[in-house]
């Protein structure tokens, strides 16, 4: 049988990498006993941020829509701190909640803008903007055949020769592939119908910050210099609170906002 491969698969502007050295540090400086966010970001960081993924109204997809999850949180009467949880700080607490619910859709991957502005924040505070590297997820469809990608002829395309024999590199127990680009290409992610995700680790050649999008999380952490988290926290384009290195992710942590 054929096999046909997709054609201009990769990301406008990156670099495919079929060896992951420039990402072995990951593999080193991550706590593989932990299940804290030191598990998914490497040590030597001054400071840490979550940065959270904002919940949206489907009837109204711009960006204005978007709810905070303090928002959230002041409707349904709960309390916002660094390890709050979207399903328990959606539940009113007694005598709040009467009104509509501000939000439809629940958070889930970074969205497209809120990634964009994230990569031009962070452009300010490295010195190798112009070289990055970008971890992807093995699990997309782009790179399993899951995707309906086919030839005029009805069949199935596969991922180029290269990406089925590259090299992945490992942070928390997930594979990544990864490519090499200029931070200001990292929209070369969204480019449809192949692409629809941002990169889930992504990082400057001078390593002065590190980004971790989790495809299961709704938060982004971001970890850096106190100069950099410190302005993070205080931009208007992003809702984020300071959380130590172990702090603990996932669902459960909340233990402030009991039902």
């Amino acid at each position: 049988m054929n096999q046909y491969h997709q054609e201009n698969f990769h990301p406008p502007g990156m670099t495919f990498l079929t060896e992951v050295a420039e990402a072995r540090w990951i593999e080193q400086g991550i706590s593989h006993r932990s299940r804290g966010i030191d598990a998914l970001i490497p040590a030597g960081f001054a400071a840490h941020a979550r940065l959270f993924h904002p919940a949206d109204n489907i009837a109204d997809s711009t960006p204005d829509s978007r709810v905070r999850w303090s928002e959230v949180a002041e409707w349904a009467g709960r309390r916002v701190h660094p390890l709050m949880d979207f399903e328990r700080i959606k539940v009113p607490a007694t005598g709040f909640g009467v009104a509509p619910a501000p939000w439809t859709y629940d958070p889930g991957e970074e969205l497209y803008d809120d990634a964009i502005a994230l990569a031009d924040f962070l452009a300010g505070y490295t010195d190798t903007a112009e070289e990055c590297f970008f971890g992807v997820w093995e699990g997309y469809g782009q790179f399993g055949g899951m995707f309906i990608l086919t030839t005029d002829g009805g069949i199935p395309l596969s991922p180029p020769r290269e990406v089925l024999g590259a090299e992945r590199f490992i942070c928390d127990d997930w594979k990544y592939f990864l490519y090499r680009g200029a931070l200001d290409t990292l929209n070369g992610f969204y480019t449809f119908p192949t692409w629809c995700n941002a990169p889930n680790i992504w990082w400057p050649a001078d390593r002065a910050w590190f980004v971790m999008s989790h495809y299961d999380l709704d938060s982004t952490y971001v970890a850096g210099s106190e100069e950099c988290i410190h302005a993070l926290l205080n931009h208007p384009s992003f809702e984020a609170l300071p959380v130590p290195a172990n702090a603990p992710f996932g669902w459960g942590q909340d233990r402030v906002n009991l039902p």
